[in-house]
């Protein structure tokens, strides 16, 4: 009698399920075929319920707005592609913001802030193949200069920091660790969401 049985139960299983019109088919006929089996006298066959057909499936949540951060960032970058201006940069100032560089200069383009009392430059270069974004700052530390540089993602994070002095005609650079940098960086970060709000950002 199992042997009679197992064709028909197989093939019953195989039947498609993937619609909701192929559900409601394959359950009918597997009724009707189970009320002619026990017609014919197979005792002990009971209804088999049957998968229902998938709903649909939810649409995805929309993206969340890019922060203020990350649009002003866009916005300067978009400004110093356009109308940057291009000079050489030391390559241990990067190597010490932790970017790998083997050279002894890269070309980077940046854009100067307007505050008359310090020197603010938001850089860009692609020294490496990829866009890396700088904060920087010229500082007179004991009458001598520094280049005060943090390297940033696109949504303003601190990467990296250095420092970059001239001394005997060479150009020094040192790492900064990020907790002591932390306070250099914020207020280059808050200049430039100033110049953005005040310049770049649409109504």
């Amino acid at each position: 009698m199992l042997t009679n049985r197992s064709p028909l139960i197989a093939l019953l299983v195989c039947l498609p399920l993937t619609a909701a019109a192929q559900v409601r088919d394959a359950g009918a006929l597997l009724r009707g075929r189970i009320e002619a089996l026990g017609q014919a006298g197979f005792a002990g066959m009971q209804d088999v319920p049957m998968p229902q057909a998938p709903s649909a499936v939810p649409a995805a949540p929309l993206s969340a707005p890019a922060d203020e951060t990350t649009q002003a960032i866009a916005a300067l970058i978009d400004v110093v592609q356009m109308s940057g201006v291009e000079s050489k940069s030391v390559g241990d100032t990067l190597r010490k913001l932790g970017v790998a560089f083997d050279g002894e200069f890269f070309l980077a383009k940046n854009v100067k802030g307007t505050d008359p009392a310090t020197i603010n430059l938001f850089s860009v270069t692609t020294a490496r193949g990829k866009t890396d974004i700088l904060l920087e700052t010229v500082v007179k530390v004991d009458g001598k200069k520094q280049l005060r540089s943090y390297l940033i993602s696109t949504d303003g994070k601190l990467l990296g920091a250095a420092v970059t002095r001239k001394e005997g005609g060479a150009y020094l650079a040192e790492s900064v660790p990020l907790a002591e940098a932390e306070a250099g960086y914020r207020e280059q970060l808050d200049f430039w969401m100033r110049y953005y709000r005040a310049n770049l950002k649409k109504p």
